[in-house]
């Protein structure tokens, strides 16, 4: 029986006779399907499949191409082609668990124009298969745009050094070594090179490819660095050189050096046998380079100064990019992604940074759900204490600054009869002498910290330079979390709420379902599944990326740096990118409760002990004499325990006297904050101490 294999996840396809369409029945995805009555042409596709998958994108080509061969009306085999063309990955999107498409080898011109992808629409069989087709291209057209504005801010390379970065083993090769020593001297020699050991560091959680593709073809040299021939010929390398070779094609100023030792010349890859290649083990190798790398470099400036742009052309060109940057700024908001909506309009204010709308995108993208400008009436914050607004009055013409003033006029409005609506709600209660909704739970952070009511309703108080505390109009909430400069709250039907600031999309949250708990980082937030499974959104470093294989979790607690979760079984596992530093954790069994600070982790056992793992400086982990402790907070550099008899305990930094809890009695609950503590009384009152931003708030009377 002939299978056809998933083009996205490999799993099976669940096909229907004479149709040249199928779901996956695995990760539910429809796509278009080969011919499945010739099993020796489904065998290729899915060979091509498998290379493709593997990221072995130009074996892929080599087989897609074959079957064009036999078949030049093959619409399968067209589409085969693009998606290897364009090094197309299908990744399962962590939140809702559908195949999105990925680039690893975006191309100068559209996809929507490519003939291949215009030769599988022409040769579709039905209509539903060019529907699919026209709708992957979409997707990958937009996923284009943005690694191609994205690559055009960066600087071009002089050089770009291509080599295997780890072995099978892990650890790195002897290629990389030598790599980075040709770096150093190219750099002291000041030379811009691409070495991605060190050129891709600081972009842990980002997608490299529109670097690497801005450095490829800005480059006009390559250096391909290599001891073994397995090492030449591996995928990403592979693909950096392949790709820099279809670019000398086009332009012949370009220069590509093939560098090896250790092994004989004639083991170079077949496709670069014939450029003049140079042995590293021999003396001189560095001089004979940087003298080809002068020439080349001599030659192009030439050539570029002698066909150089006039003024005019210039200011056409800028005037033109800076439309661009603002309509894709404003699709990325459309679409919800304001963290990426939020580059493009950074972007604009580079070429024009007196560009009123540019200004207001960023407004939009800085308050979390607002999609498009007349959407900023419906704000939680008056809009004048912002930033980009006052910028944005200040450069805005006429007819925008009256519009802007418009929506902070309504949204102040709104504020004011909201206020009279919570002041007659105030009196009801007092004639109809019913009780005051109750403080139940409540959370802190350095500049605010926000409580949750019995009636579902949450208060907030503290800085709010962000809108992280504007939750006044929250209702059925039962969980909170406050953040480094945002707040979450969790409803009874498993969705969540957020404010405040989304820099780094930490509010996105709002496709969230079936959340069982919540947890916010300085940068992040966390959610906890029925499921025992974990989403995250924020600050994507490595670290906040571990958590979506995790399972069978009870509890999630977000940090600074790191996420800790607590299993079923009394086992902690941490997310973090410097993993010596929570060792510890491994060993820990019998835990019932966990807090992550901004540096360390701290977990109760259920004897009511604490055990502790990270960064002691300030001894905020000397919690081993702690006992018949039944709640813990951990934040900045202290960490707060409760005890069954209603007094605290706390240790470390005690500098803004946020340890002073000594006196405290009768409390129900704590968060340590930066800096601070907060506790709740079991009447439902609230006391703190420590460096604080909460104003005037009663530490006998919570009540706003």
């Amino acid at each position: 029986m002939t299978v056809i294999k998933c083009k996205m996840c490999a799993g099976n396809m669940s096909i229907e006779d004479g149709k040249p369409y199928g779901t996956c029945e695995y990760c539910g995805s429809t796509m278009t399907l080969p011919n499945a009555a010739d099993e020796r042409k489904v065998n290729l596709f899915n060979r091509a499949n498998n290379f493709r998958l593997q990221n072995d994108f130009d074996r892929a080509l080599q087989v897609y191409e074959n079957l064009l061969n036999e078949d030049s009306n093959d619409a399968e085999a067209h589409w085969g082609l693009v998606l290897s063309r364009y090094g197309i990955e299908y990744v399962e999107d962590p939140v809702t668990r559908s195949r999105i498409p990925t680039c690893h080898r975006v191309q100068s011109e559209s996809i929507l124009a490519d003939p291949d992808y215009l030769a599988a629409l022409e040769h579709s069989s039905d209509s539903i298969s060019r529907t699919l087709y026209e709708e992957e291209a979409k997707k990958i057209s937009e996923i284009q745009k943005g690694i191609l504005a994205i690559s055009s801010r960066e600087d071009p390379y002089d050089v770009f050094i291509c080599y295997k970065e780890t072995g099978d083993d892990g650890k790195r090769t002897i290629d990389s070594t030598l790599a980075q020593d040709i770096y150093y001297q190219l750099t002291n020699d000041e030379y811009r090179v691409f070495f991605a050991r060190i050129t891709l560091e600081d972009k842990l959680g980002q997608e490299y490819e529109p670097y690497i593709f801005s450095a490829l073809n800005s480059a006009n040299v390559m250096l391909v660095v290599g001891t073994k021939p397995e090492y030449f010929n591996a995928v990403w390398v592979k693909n950096e050189w392949s790709r820099y070779l279809k670019l000398m094609r086009g332009d012949r100023s370009r220069l590509l050096i093939p560098c090896y030792r250790d092994m004989d010349a004639y083991e170079i890859p077949e496709e670069l046998s014939a450029l003049q290649s140079q042995d590293m083990s021999k003396i001189g190798f560095v001089q004979d380079i940087l003298r080809g790398i002068k020439k080349v470099l001599g030659e192009k400036k030439a050539a570029q100064t002698a066909a150089a742009p006039t003024a005019t052309q210039e200011s056409a060109i800028s005037a033109l990019r800076l439309e661009f940057l603002i309509k894709q700024g404003w699709r990325y908001l459309e679409d919800g992604n304001s963290n990426k909506a939020r580059e493009f309009f950074d972007s604009a204010l580079d070429i024009d940074p007196e560009h009123a709308p540019a200004y207001v995108g960023k407004l939009c993208a800085s308050l979390g759900k607002i999609r498009k400008e007349e959407d900023l009436s419906d704000a939680k914050s008056p809009l004048n204490t912002m930033p980009d607004y006052q910028k944005a009055l200040r450069f805005a013409d006429p007819e925008l600054r009256a519009r802007l003033e418009g929506y902070d006029n309504k949204i102040a409005e709104r504020k004011r009869q909201l206020e009279e609506k919570k002041r007659s709600e105030a009196e009801r209660r007092a004639r109809e002498n019913l009780p005051k909704p109750k403080t139940v739970a409540i959370s802190a952070w350095g500049g605010h910290m926000v409580g949750l009511k019995t009636d579902g309703t949450v208060v907030a108080a503290g800085l709010n330079k962000s809108g992280e505390c504007d939750v006044y109009d929250w209702q059925d909430i039962v969980a909170i979390s406050a953040g480094g400069i945002h707040t979450v709250g969790l409803k009874s039907d498993g969705t969540v709420v957020a404010v405040g600031g989304n820099r780094h999309s930490q509010c996105d949250v709002s496709r969230w379902r079936d959340i069982t708990a919540i947890s916010t980082g300085l940068l992040h937030t966390v959610g906890l599944k029925a499921d025992g499974t974990v989403v995250a959104v924020g600050d994507f470093k490595a670290s906040t990326k571990m958590v979506f294989a995790w399972r069978d979790i009870t509890s999630v607690s977000a940090g600074s740096i790191h996420t800790v979760g607590l299993k079923s079984d009394g086992t902690v596992v941490v997310a973090v990118t410097i993993r010596s530093v929570f060792e510890d954790v491994s060993d820990w069994r019998d835990i019932v409760a966990i807090s992550a600070g901004s540096n360390n982790a701290v977990g109760l056992k259920s004897d009511g002990t604490v055990v502790a793992a990270g960064s002691n400086k300030s001894g905020q982990c000397i919690v081993s004499d702690w006992r018949d402790i039944v709640a813990i907070s951990a934040r900045d550099e202290h960490t707060v325990g409760l005890k069954s008899d209603g007094t605290v305990v706390a240790v470390g930094n005690n500098v803004c006297g946020q340890t002073d809890v000594s006196d405290w009695r009768d409390i129900a609950a704590i968060s340590a904050g930066d800096n601070c503590t907060v506790g709740l009384k079991s009447d439902g009152t609230v006391v703190f101490v420590g460096k604080t931003n909460f104003g005037d708030l009663d530490e006998y009377d919570w009540d706003f």
